[in-house]
């Protein structure tokens, strides 16, 4: 039984929960981590103003580079459908020492045999990344059907010793912001969500080491949000998440003793450019102490 769940979320600014990492007889050290939704869409697709350009995919892979790949020890993505994108991040993230990467194909299982598209989940590392656990969702609907959405279970070798579990997610797209709970895109959500509880009910003993689940959750922070009133008696939705699980007896690893601090990493382009931001998307930030 889960019971402890904390959240950080991009509409979210107030004070985070601790999170330890170093058990009480190791060094401490700090471990910066980032999920982000890359917005790389797959070849041919782009928008029609900028279809010309190929999404300036390459401009925006080059500045992501530059502005990332030095801050980071951990960098869970999404959206990286671009093969071409792929292999730069991972040839400049490995030339910056993050030589470790998940790149895995997610379109060989019994329901995603024929799927053209991968997942577009890549993690890079400066640790070792182990145990990793690829899980295309059994349901998607709409364009996604021609991906292998789903989630990556792994685990991080930290310098300590001890090792962080993670899961990086991409969750069914809405065909709109403002998608009623009753769409098939907020359907499709519930379904894969519900696979995912089940991967995490079979697996006790990573819930009991406590589980760090970030990525693309397409809950929109300004969809079905009430206004007025309403507005204190309702959870706020919003898109990008970071949330940790763990049990009253879980590991050192994600026991309270220490801040953490969350915090948004918007990737604002400061130089002439034909875009403003990096993605459609901000990203999220975590330092671990």
């Amino acid at each position: 039984m889960v019971e402890q769940k904390e959240d950080a979320a991009t509409d979210q600014e107030t004070a985070r929960p601790p999170l330890a990492i170093p058990r009480a007889n190791e060094a401490p050290f700090s471990l910066r981590f980032l999920s982000f939704n890359l917005f790389l869409r797959p070849y041919l697709i782009s928008d029609a103003h900028t279809f010309s350009a190929g999404d300036y995919k390459k401009e925006r892979v080059d500045l992501f580079c530059a502005q990332a790949l030095d801050r980071y020890d951990v960098l869970c993505l999404q959206e990286v459908f671009d093969a071409t994108s792929r292999d730069v991040l991972k040839q400049r993230a490995a030339e910056r020492g993050l030589i470790h990467a998940l790149d895995l194909p997610m379109g060989n299982s019994d329901t995603k045999s024929s799927t053209p598209i991968g997942s577009g989940l890549l993690i890079l590392s400066h640790f070792p990344l182990l145990d990793a656990f690829p899980q295309p969702f059994y349901h998607c609907s709409g364009a996604d059907q021609f991906s292998a959405k789903g989630f990556v279970s792994f685990r991080v070798l930290l310098p300590s010793g001890g090792a962080l579990n993670v899961i990086n997610l991409h969750l069914q797209a809405s065909a709109s912001v403002r998608d009623p709970p009753y769409s098939e895109g907020s359907s499709t959500r519930f379904s894969q969500l519900v696979e995912l509880v089940a991967f995490l009910r079979a697996r006790p003993q990573l819930l009991a080491s406590g589980v760090i689940l970030v990525g693309d959750f397409n809950l929109h922070h300004l969809g079905d949000t009430p206004s007025g009133d309403e507005r204190d008696l309702a959870e706020p939705t919003r898109l990008d998440y970071m949330l940790w699980v763990a049990s009253s007896e879980a590991t050192p690893l994600l026991r309270r003793q220490t801040p953490f601090e969350v915090e948004i990493d918007k990737f604002i382009v400061d130089t002439p450019a034909a875009f403003e931001q990096l993605s459609d998307h901000d990203g999220l930030a975590m330092y671990i102490k």
